[in-house]
């Protein structure tokens, strides 16, 4: 990977690995992931970051119209030497969205919908209101919480055990929930 810094194009000064085989050796010290940027440009382009400790995913997706979705066509994991900068590149990557992209909540978007994510093996899961809600299309309410910061807080947790079990994010989806299913989950 190479970067332009203004006057001069050089290799990266960040360690990186593109598209990894799994995500488990950056996220095996994390408790959480504790910084979150979603865009998207139309309903299906999108572009996020993740942020676990010193380790930044950074993830495109861009909507193929032969295939009738998005999927997720470049992921890349940054690893600088520390938190603080792995911070500020998370900040730096919001900052510098192109300007068809706009920013959306990282779970629910009550105009958009919900940000799906779809893990190897796994439905794709959002959260809506108090619920996650399942599937993509017609992507279902299940699991009730008590709200929906226990409802989020539930879902982050289970992703970061998926990650190290060594589930792969695949994608993201922009889906808005079938609100008149409320099943409950088993």
């Amino acid at each position: 990977m190479v970067v332009f810094d203004g006057r001069s194009v050089a290799a990266s000064p960040v360690p990186f690995i593109l598209s990894p085989a799994g995500h488990v050796e950056f996220v095996a010290d994390a408790s959480r992931c504790e910084q979150q940027t979603v865009a998207f440009s139309g309903k299906h382009n999108y572009r996020a970051a993740q942020r676990y400790g010193r380790h930044v995913l950074l993830m495109v997706g861009t909507y193929y119209t032969s295939r009738g979705q998005a999927e997720m066509n470049d992921s890349v994991w940054l690893s600088p030497p520390t938190a603080e900068e792995a911070a500020g590149l998370v900040e730096d990557f919001a900052a510098s969205l192109p300007r068809s992209f706009r920013r959306v909540p990282i779970w629910p978007d009550p105009r958009r919908g919900s940000v799906m994510r779809k893990y190897s093996g796994e439905s794709a899961v959002g959260v809506w209101g108090s619920n996650w809600a399942t599937g993509l299309q017609g992507a279902r309410l299940d699991r009730e919480f008590a709200g929906e910061q226990e409802a989020i807080a539930a879902l982050e947790a289970q992703e970061l055990d998926w990650l190290k079990a060594g589930k792969v994010l695949t994608n993201l989806y922009l889906r808005m929930p079938n609100q008149n299913d409320t099943s409950e989950s088993h």
